[in-house]
């Protein structure tokens, strides 16, 4: 009896591992803003930014799309590299695989330098990417904050979730590329910077990131 609970338990254990790997799989890619709700904001360094207001909160999805002349494996292979973030992602001063799942799937953490007299934000991500069924290479993540305790050291960002899509285009060795992010940045912080946050920092990130893998 003791064998048929254990092995009960050790099944039922990896269909609901399989089902919330699922869950994690469509949500984000899907929730982060409803699609009709986009507007476009700006187009700097040819990143077009679209913002979304998000239903119960005063903060706003962002979207950037940008194409890059490179092919999307090469891209793909920064996005994947969390060592490479403190080179391309805006104002990122620290990132760090805190634990593989698998060759897919990581938990990271990530540290963002706030200008003074505002405090540094860290946020902890679970972060996982496929191949997509038309091609695309697609990087997904949400927070969660219970795999790192938290440093008073920095406000910690509990909410958030977003992708990254590199798609092929009809332009050899041009790869067209969508940051969608939507987060709440925690603690107390000016209106001012919180907007400016989410234009600015799609912006200078895929900018910095093309500029990265052309130079290669």
């Amino acid at each position: 009896m003791s064998y048929l609970n254990t092995n009960y338990r050790s099944v039922l254990g990896r269909v609901m591992y399989k089902y919330l790997l699922l869950i994690f799989m469509i949500i984000p890619l899907l929730a982060v803003a409803d699609e009709s709700n986009w507007k476009w904001e700006v187009n700097e360094h040819n990143v077009d930014v679209y913002l979304s207001s998000i239903p119960g909160t005063d903060a706003q999805a962002f979207k950037a799309i940008t194409k890059m002349n490179a092919q999307k494996q090469v891209i793909f292979s920064k996005l994947i590299d969390v060592s490479s973030y403190t080179k391309w992602m805006a104002d990122c001063v620290s990132a760090t695989v805190i634990k593989a799942i698998n060759e897919n799937e990581y938990i990271a953490r990530f540290v963002n330098d706030s200008p003074w007299p505002v405090q540094d934000r860290d946020v902890v991500f679970h972060r996982y990417h496929e191949v997509t069924p038309s091609g695309g290479l697609l990087l997904k993540f949400k927070v969660e904050s219970h795999h790192v305790a938290e440093n008073e050291s920095y406000v910690r960002i509990t909410t958030g979730h977003g992708y990254f899509l590199v798609e092929d285009t009809d332009q050899e060795n041009v790869s067209l590329v969508t940051y969608e992010m939507y987060v709440e940045p925690g603690g107390d912080l000016p209106a001012w910077m919180v907007n400016a946050v989410v234009t600015d920092s799609p912006i200078e990130t895929l900018s910095k990131l093309s500029w990265l893998v052309v130079k290669r």
